[in-house]
């Protein structure tokens, strides 16, 4: 982890807000912090280890916001700004308010962003352990041992000591224990079977080589004779398959002939009934056309004469009337 930006305000002694660019001290690639006793070089340090795991070392308990907050404050605030292995920046705030009515009650808010396209983004939450790859306690130690604690870590057990160094250093893809384990286990076993399959050898001798390698030229030669046998005999058996298939299909053609000749006088009869019809159709045609036509004028004859028909009855049926109308008139 690499740490960016660090604003600080309303902690311990830091009352007034105070920012630290470390990108601008990183630059040189090596920096310090220095400071009389008691001038907050730790605070600094414990700040960032409370905004990334919500612990804070100096201070235990339920209380630590409230021990936190500076008396003369209202509030507190840490915003740290850092960059992982990954290159993916990451912000952490964390906010302490003093409650109004009751001076010992602080009220926490916790913030979380991640840098993408030019703007902080806000996360729901994020783990700094995953992030940096330190639990806790191994992050505090690695800033703590500066501070006079280095006792601690010497009283470290073995495993403890191992597993911090590991974690802070990132030694675990070099702790090749296990794997070389593993390798070694596999070997011995792969030696294990070749040796069973040596085992079965071990009466062949040169002798027993050179007579085997004359039977081998022996049945290699014996191979290409059959192998040249073979593809005679494929090549006739190709040969006597594509003359099967030939006689196949004469016996279809001559069914289909044999078929064909047994329909012919029926066919023969069919023909000449088409050429009789080609016949009358060349010399009636005309004819066919006209009494067609005929036909067609005789029905609208027939048509016209219905309607005239009613027409008459229709105008019977009103010279009737106008009769009747007549001799009234004609009495009176």
């Amino acid at each position: 982890m690499l740490p960016i930006k660090l604003r600080i305000q309303g902690v311990n002694s830091y009352q007034q807000e105070q920012i630290i660019e470390f990108d601008k001290l990183l630059q040189s690639k090596i920096f310090g912090i220095f400071g009389a006793v008691g001038s907050g070089k730790s605070t600094l340090l414990e700040a960032i280890s409370y905004v990334l795991y919500g612990k804070y070392e100096k201070l235990k308990g339920e209380r630590v916001s409230y021990n936190l907050l500076n008396l003369k404050s209202k509030k507190f605030v840490i915003d740290f700004e850092f960059v992982v292995e990954n290159n993916n920046k990451y912000r952490f705030i964390v906010e302490g308010r003093r409650n109004s009515k009751n001076f010992n009650d602080v009220t926490l808010k916790r913030s979380y962003y991640i840098w993408n396209n030019n703007e902080w983004l806000p996360k729901e939450k994020l783990d700094a352990k995953e992030l940096i790859g330190l639990s806790f306690e191994n992050f505090n130690r690695t800033i703590i041992i500066p501070q006079g604690k280095f006792m601690e870590f010497i009283n470290l057990s073995g495993t403890e000591r191992t597993k911090m160094l590991k974690e802070i250093f990132n030694l675990h893809k070099y702790d090749l224990l296990d794997k070389v384990a593993a390798l070694q286990k596999q070997n011995d076993i792969d030696i294990s079977n070749l040796e069973g399959k040596l085992s079965q050898l071990k009466d062949i001798d040169k002798d027993t080589i050179e007579l085997n390698k004359t039977s081998l030229k022996k049945i290699l030669k014996q191979q290409d004779i059959k192998k040249k046998e073979l593809e005679k005999k494929e090549k006739e058996f190709d040969f006597l398959k594509k003359i099967k298939e030939d006689f196949t299909r004469l016996n279809e053609l001559n069914k289909t002939y044999d078929k064909l000749l047994k329909q012919k006088p029926e066919i023969e009869k069919s023909e000449k009934l088409i050429k009789e019809y080609e016949l009358c159709v060349l010399e009636f045609k005309a004819d066919i056309e006209r009494l067609e036509e005929i036909e067609e004028n005789i029905i609208k004859i027939s048509r016209n004469k219905d309607e005239k028909d009613i027409k008459i009855k229709k105008l019977e049926e009103k010279f009737k009337e106008i009769s009747h109308k007549f001799d009234e008139l004609s009495l009176e």
